[in-house]
């Protein structure tokens, strides 16, 4: 697996060598991403916690060749702001 990200994106790579597109599941959640896959008549998930919280919503993945890329947008964290009481 190969992961890398910059300001917007988390941009993963994970192989998945005689898996077929149907075989393979991918779950996004708030700070993290499963794989499941299947091969012959074993099941395997790997499961991997993100240092920053991301929007699953907008995700894009794609299967091509046994290799899944997947990009995450990651959440913008609205700063507080200091208000001054009167």
């Amino acid at each position: 697996m190969y992961m890398d990200h910059d300001d917007k994106n988390y941009y993963i790579q994970v192989e998945l060598p005689e898996v077929k597109k149907e075989d393979a599941e991918l779950e996004i959640s708030d700070q993290s991403f499963c794989v499941r896959e299947e091969r012959a008549d074993i099941e395997l998930l790997g499961c991997y916690i993100l240092t920053q919280a991301v929007n699953a919503e907008k995700a894009k993945a794609k299967f091509d060749n046994g290799l899944l890329n997947i990009e995450i947008p990651i959440k913008k964290i609205l700063k507080g702001k200091r208000i001054k009481i009167n």
